[in-house]
């Protein structure tokens, strides 16, 4: 049996209530697109695919250690996207700002643990994105009026304070069930927040 696992960090309630808000009038206006619920929300650290379920404890194991060794101190949902572009977009999204460096550096180190067991993993470019929503037809749309619209949109900081390993269940009511949760090295204390955001507040 093979499991689809990923690796997730999930947002505050705080920072997901305020993505959830910005969101409303946009779902109400786009109903050619296929709205992701906010229970399902997260950022993706890591995505393994099909994973044999033997294999899960190896790499629970290693996903542990790579926690224990990072540390992110503050993220922030900010703008918006299309992939594979906006004028032709399949996917809408949510950019993150903040502490992005740790942010990549924590991601890169989760891929690291699915290829140490040997999983092939996609080489792509690590971008860090929430996932809102998906084009019902086959035929990518141009989305850059809602890119537009969340163009301004900063919510609030959170802070990450753990990696959650999470089976994938697809089909119509798509879930995500946590099978694995470490927690970070924690905050340095000596790491002042404010860093992350001088360059967002000029």
């Amino acid at each position: 049996t093979s499991w689809r696992l990923f690796v997730a960090l999930l947002a505050s309630a705080d920072a997901i209530a305020d993505l959830e808000a910005a969101v409303a009038p946009l779902r109400d206006e786009w109903t050619t697109l296929r709205w992701t619920q906010r229970q399902l929300w997260h950022l993706t650290a890591a995505f393994f695919g099909e994973v044999f379920e033997e294999r899960v404890s190896e790499l629970s194991a290693r996903l542990q250690r790579a926690a224990a060794r990072h540390v992110v101190p503050a993220l922030r949902f900010s703008g918006g996207g299309g992939f594979s572009r906006p004028a032709q977009a399949n996917v809408v999204y949510v950019g993150v700002d903040g502490s992005l460096r740790q942010l990549h550096a924590l991601a890169d180190s989760c891929s690291a643990a699915g290829r140490r067991i040997g999983l092939a993993l996609e080489e792509r470019t690590y971008r860090p994105h929430l996932t809102l929503a998906r084009v019902k037809v086959r035929s990518p749309i141009d989305v850059r009026p809602i890119v537009e619209q969340l163009d301004g949109y900063a919510g609030p900081t959170w802070t990450p304070s753990e990696i959650v390993l999470m089976r994938s269940h697809l089909g119509p009511h798509p879930r995500h069930v946590p099978i694995g949760r470490w927690p970070l090295r924690g905050v340095d204390p000596a790491h002042d927040h404010e860093d992350n955001f001088d360059a967002m507040s000029n």
